[in-house]
């Protein structure tokens, strides 16, 4: 006798992992179980691709009767929200629940002035959370979720004068990537480390605030640490620059600002650290703003369990306003 199960999704609608029980059928001693994590969201306007989760499968030695919580990691989630008149522009990005929900992110609503063009922040991506089976309270398995991606920030009104990211991502799921933006006349130029992949030995790091050449530094904030395991360890939320850094002065263009948050970390058995902000500017152009993805979350097999892989999923990811939740899949034979 063989059969699968797939385990129930999250509510595409709400940020609130999937959770529940399998009871293992007669006369099965073990399962082939494939556990994803959720994906983490896009980031700001320049379309940094968040992370996807990890998937890990792996042989679960179980009896037969007996009950395990299967626990499905949501994913994250941004908007392409920038302009002042959008309400929603603030809103909290909420990261995916799980086991270990993912960091969320928020721009900050402080004092922009009264030029309309210095009103631009958005958030990075949010975290999605991660995905687990459970013996009881016992975590047999853990896949972290994905960070969110990051994203490099200039004026709406500058667009025109700056390059597309050379590479379309700076997310938390294989550390390394790195985004860049540049502009001439004067010569600008910001790049964004991604967030480090969450593996089975830990958690990743958020990625660094990175480089702005050219422009004079404002300010520079590091990403935060995701928390360690404790039932799940949540991804670190965003870190926000915030404008008192960024307002115009008598020395500065100032019609021209951009600002935002660094993308959340990934959930899971322990949490993916958010990345670094740094923001600058001078007397000739605009003030602009780099902020890192954030680091998966940790992975986890418990040593009775007999690992077969451990790799980042192939799910695609995610679009402005969408979560990409994990999945989780088991099958056996008898």
């Amino acid at each position: 006798m063989s059969g699968n199960y797939m385990a129930a999704a999250p509510n595409p609608s709400l940020s609130d992992r999937a959770s529940e029980f399998f009871t293992v059928p007669a006369g099965v001693t073990s399962l082939t179980v494939v556990v994803t994590g959720g994906t983490g969201a896009v980031g700001g306007a320049a379309s940094a691709q968040g992370g996807a989760g990890r998937e890990v499968t792996a042989i679960v030695p179980v009896t037969p009767g007996e009950k395990l919580t299967l626990i499905t990691g949501q994913g994250g989630i941004n908007a392409n929200t920038q302009a002042i008149d959008s309400p929603d522009r603030f809103t909290l990005r909420q990261g995916g629940g799980g086991y270990g929900p993912g960091g969320s992110t928020q721009a900050v609503n402080t004092n922009y002035g009264t030029d309309t063009s210095t009103r631009f922040a958005q958030s990075g991506g949010s975290g999605g959370g991660g995905s687990a089976i459970l013996r009881g309270t016992v975590p047999l398995i853990v896949a972290g979720g994905g960070g969110g991606g990051g994203r490099t920030a200039i004026s709406a009104s500058e667009a025109a004068n700056w390059s597309t990211p050379s590479v379309p991502g700076s997310a938390g799921d294989a550390g390394g990537l790195v985004s860049t933006r540049s502009r001439t006349n004067p010569s600008v130029t910001v790049r964004v480390t991604a967030g480090g992949a969450g593996t089975t030995s830990g958690p990743g790091a958020g990625g660094a605030a990175g480089t702005i050449t050219g422009a004079t530094v404002l300010d520079s904030k590091p990403g935060l640490a995701g928390a360690a395991h404790l039932a799940g360890g949540g991804g670190a939320n965003g870190v926000a620059e915030n404008y008192p850094y960024l307002a115009p002065t008598s020395t500065d263009v100032g019609v021209n600002s951009a600002g935002g948050t660094s993308g959340g970390g990934g959930g899971g058995y322990a949490g993916g650290g958010s990345g670094g902000v740094i923001a600058a500017g001078n007397t000739v152009q605009a003030r602009v703003l780099a902020a890192g993805g954030g680091g998966g979350g940790a992975s986890y097999v418990d040593p009775a369990v007999t690992l077969v892989s451990s790799v980042v999923s192939n799910r695609p990811g995610t679009t402005y306003g969408t979560r990409v939740p994990g999945q989780i899949t088991l099958s056996w034979t008898c």
